[in-house]
C-alpha cells in the first residue's frame, strides 16, 4: 500500500531569475534527496 504524505515546507530562493520563480506553483510534487555526508561537524 502506497501512502502519500503531504508535509508543509517553506522554500526560500535567493538570486533566482524571475522567469524561473513563475514556474513554481502550490501543489507541485517533489522527489526528495537527502545528503547526509555534509551534516554538522563534518
Amino acid at each position: 500500500v502506497k501512502v502519500v504524505q503531504r508535509v508543509p515546507v517553506k522554500i526560500v530562493l535567493d538570486g533566482v531569475a524571475p522567469e524561473l520563480l513563475r514556474r513554481l506553483a502550490p501543489g507541485m510534487s517533489v522527489v526528495p534527496a537527502v545528503d547526509l555526508s555534509s551534516g554538522p561537524g563534518k
